[in-house]
């Protein structure tokens, strides 16, 4: 049955899936370099579409903005609660702040579809109806992320950023958040319920030593 579109749908931002598998191959975590930034950015390979007709659509892929807030060599941890928007994650522990880029956060560069730039306004405006009172020193593109241990997480890739903060004060915005503090690598890997995607950043991050 062919599935009626619903024009007040939330439009968001999708890559063709054969380029992101050309990037990335089947690699669950990629890091970033400039040039692999230039390749994976093709304006021509990414659309705005209505999450609710492509939201299990295997030819695109969703892109998520993640964002990981870190102090001091610690990351912040967070719990989903019941009324979290994201049902499938309830009760799960994170490290990733962030979601989906919608049609709001689109800007252009000479008059293309600016994918960076893009992705960098969705991760602002989302950590920022999350959180407030943070004061962020730096920001990086850290690495693309695309887990297929489940139908969900094949149809979307993360594009992760570290945000450093001079100082650990944060408060919560996003009432169905709990804050569970400032965490080091070792404290969260023993840590129990921590949704597939923050675990295997917290096992990549681990292994190679670095969160800078």
């Amino acid at each position: 049955m062919i599935q009626q579109p619903v024009f007040n749908a939330e439009h968001v931002l999708l890559c063709v899936s054969s380029h992101l598998l050309e990037i990335m191959g089947n690699n669950e975590i990629t890091p970033l370099s400039r040039k692999l930034v230039t390749r994976f950015a093709d304006p021509g390979c990414f659309w705005f579409g209505p999450r609710n007709l492509i939201e299990n659509d295997t030819k695109f892929v969703q892109i998520v903005s993640y964002i990981i807030i870190e102090h001091d060599g610690k990351l912040l941890c967070y719990q989903r609660g019941h009324n979290s928007s994201e049902q499938r994650l309830k009760d799960k522990f994170s490290i990733g702040l962030g979601g989906h880029v919608s049609l709001t956060d689109t800007r252009v560069t000479h008059g293309t579809l600016d994918v960076m730039k893009t992705i960098t306004a969705g991760a602002i405006r989302e950590v920022g109806e999350e959180l407030e009172s943070y004061d962020v020193a730096a920001r990086k593109k850290h690495f693309l992320l695309h887990s297929r241990l489940n139908a969900v997480d094949t149809v979307h890739c993360g594009l992760v950023e570290l945000w450093n903060l001079k100082t650990p004060q944060v408060a919560i915005k996003d009432k169905s958040l709990n804050i569970i503090g400032f965490k080091t690598l070792s404290e969260l890997a023993a840590m129990q319920g921590v949704e597939t995607w923050s675990t295997l950043l917290i096992q990549h991050l681990k292994t190679h030593r670095r969160i800078q």
